[in-house]
């Protein structure tokens, strides 16, 4: 499993940038009503919050990584121009000046260190052997329960209890697991989320540059055709 690969998917296209609960206290008037959610936030980067994901966005690697974000990070606590700010360039909203950092490898490396960890812990805890290895041969199946490591260990068990349930039916049918764990993740994250992960599902058969493996042998195949006929 490219697990570099898999947490660039996550960050580019789920996951945002940076956020702390300073810029909903000095910015009240900049928020609406339905922005509430954002008072019970912690701080939060590339989809990690310091609060509520503790202990697994607090220890091991997740240490050097709020470290970066403390020392570059700590003059903007209140200040929205730096609201979702991503990878470590510091990008002011209204001037566009940037200062780039280089952090984007640092901080993406310790979220994959721990990301990794804990999906390996999670699978282990919640399949079978030949349950993971069907997994981890299906990219739409694999990376929706990569992704329920951001959703939390609750969460990440009832998308495998609802997998179970019906691989143990006897489905092997790729599409049609792959179906039932969208479902699940709608009815227990909303359908709309799961609606975003969708076509990143699908970006995930990418991965690994498999299609230009088989397009590639599909060439030779193809020149080797023609020299036979020649």
């Amino acid at each position: 499993m490219d697990y570099k690969a898999y947490t660039d998917l996550v960050i580019d296209n789920l996951e945002g940038g940076y956020f702390h609960p300073d810029m909903y206290k000095a910015n009240r008037a900049f928020f609406s009503n339905d922005d509430a959610g954002y008072a019970n936030s912690g701080e939060t980067y590339y989809g990690m919050d310091r609060k509520a994901g503790a202990p697994l966005t607090t220890t091991g690697p997740m240490v050097n990584f709020w470290a970066l974000i403390d020392k570059y990070y700590t003059p903007y606590h209140a200040n929205l121009d730096y609201w979702n700010e991503k990878d470590g360039y510091l990008r002011n909203r209204k001037t566009r000046s940037a200062i780039p950092l280089g952090l984007k490898d640092q901080l993406r490396q310790y979220v994959q260190q721990t990301m990794s960890a804990y999906f390996e812990t999670y699978m282990k805890d919640n399949f079978t052997p030949e349950q993971a290895n069907f997994i981890k041969s299906n990219p739409k199946i694999l990376f929706n329960f990569w992704y329920a490591v951001w959703n939390g260990k609750t969460k990440f068990k009832s998308l495998a209890d609802a997998f179970k349930t019906e691989y143990a039916k006897g489905t092997r049918d790729p599409e049609t697991l792959y179906k039932v764990v969208m479902q699940k993740r709608a009815a227990i994250l909303g359908t709309s989320r799961a609606n975003k992960v969708a076509p990143v599902c699908e970006l995930a058969t990418k991965v690994g540059g498999g299609w230009l493996k088989w397009l590639l042998i599909a060439g030779i195949a193809g020149v080797a055709i023609y020299m036979i006929k020649k």
